[in-house]
C-alpha cells in the first residue's frame, strides 16, 4: 500500500504475511525534488536573444514568463526561451507584428533635446558675463564633448562660435533687453552715451542707464 505524505517525496510499501500475521516494511523509495526556476529580469538583457521587448513575467506565476507576440506563457528559463525564440510560430508573429517604440522612450529623447539647447545658451551666457571671446567656443565645445563622453547632453552639445554669437544676439540680448525695462520702469535713472573705441565695420553708440535712487 502506497503512503502518501504532505510534500509529495516520498512512496514507502507494507507487505502483509498472511501465514504470520505480521507485516513488513520494505525500504523508503524517495523522489527527486524538482525546483521550479523563478522567472529573472536579467533575461530581458541577454544579449544571446535578438529582442527582448517580447518578455515579460508572467502575472499569474512568478516561475512563467510571458510572451507578448504569441500571447503565450512559456516556461522560465534561458534554455527555454531560447528554444522558444527558434521556434517556427515566434518567427512568424516576429515578421508579422512591428514592436512600435515606446513613447517614453521619444519623451526621453525630447528632453535630452531641451536640456542641451540650455547647456547651449548657458554656455554663451557664460562668454557674456566673463567677457570671454566667442571664438573660444570653437574648442571649447569639442572639449565638453570628449571630456563628458558618458554624457547624453555633452554628445549632442553642439556650440562654436558661430552659433554661441547667434544665441547672445538673438535670445540674450532679448530677454535682458526685456529684464532691464522691467527694472528700470520702478526706479528713478540718468543715461549716459558712450561711444565705443572698438574698430570694426560697425559703429556703435552704447546708452548706459544708472540708478539714482
Amino acid at each position: 500500500m502506497a503512503e502518501f505524505n504532505g510534500n509529495v517525496t516520498e512512496i514507502t510499501s507494507d507487505t502483509y504475511c498472511t501465514s504470520c500475521g505480521t507485516s513488513s516494511q520494505s525500504p523508503s523509495i524517495k523522489r527527486r525534488k524538482v525546483y521550479k526556476q523563478r522567472y529573472n529580469r536579467k533575461w530581458e538583457k541577454d544579449c544571446k536573444l535578438n529582442d527582448r521587448r517580447w518578455l515579460q513575467p508572467s502575472s499569474a506565476d512568478p516561475c512563467k514568463a510571458y510572451n507578448k507576440l504569441c500571447e503565450k506563457e512559456l516556461v522560465a528559463g534561458p534554455s527555454e526561451l531560447q528554444k522558444h525564440q527558434d521556434s517556427k510560430k515566434h518567427k512568424e508573429r516576429e515578421s508579422a507584428v512591428t514592436i512600435t517604440r515606446p513613447i517614453t522612450a521619444m519623451v526621453v529623447c525630447d528632453d535630452i533635446s531641451q536640456k542641451t539647447k540650455s547647456a547651449e545658451i548657458r554656455m554663451a551666457a557664460f562668454l557674456v558675463e566673463h567677457n570671454l571671446p566667442c571664438q573660444a567656443m570653437d574648442h571649447l565645445s569639442d572639449l565638453v564633448t570628449d571630456i563628458f563622453s558618458d554624457s547624453e547632453i555633452a554628445k549632442q552639445f553642439q556650440s562654436k562660435h558661430t552659433k554661441s554669437r547667434a544665441i547672445v544676439k538673438r535670445v540674450l540680448a532679448d530677454h535682458f533687453r526685456e529684464e532691464l525695462l522691467h527694472a528700470l520702469a520702478k526706479t528713478k535713472f540718468s543715461i549716459i552715451i558712450d561711444e565705443t573705441t572698438d574698430i570694426s565695420s560697425k559703429k556703435l553708440l552704447a546708452p548706459l542707464t544708472k540708478k539714482t535712487g
